[in-house]
């Protein structure tokens, strides 16, 4: 369901994350833009622009203390795929 979700966004490619979100996949909207989702219970999706690759290296906990428009969490709340969409669009 969350791909097919992700699929209506028309991302660019599909990437994995790295290194602390390895267990992550990824949506590639643009060069700077990435949604990164784990369909395991209780993680949340992140959204990153600009320097993904970097941000991927930290833990949840280190990025929960980043004070960043670069980073936008999303839990999965009733409207989270309207959440979504609304970052997608804040950030691109």
């Amino acid at each position: 369901e969350r791909l097919d979700f992700f699929e209506t966004l028309k991302p660019i490619k599909y990437i994995r994350g790295k290194n602390k979100f390895n267990l992550y996949f990824g949506a590639l909207f643009n060069n700077n833009l990435v949604l990164l989702e784990n369909i395991r219970y209780g993680n949340a999706i992140y959204i990153f622009t600009n320097n993904w690759e970097e941000f991927s290296k930290l833990s949840r906990i280190q990025l929960l203390k980043i004070k960043s428009k670069d980073i936008k969490r999303i839990t999965h709340s009733s409207n989270w795929k309207y959440n979504v969409k609304i970052a997608l669009d804040e950030l691109s």
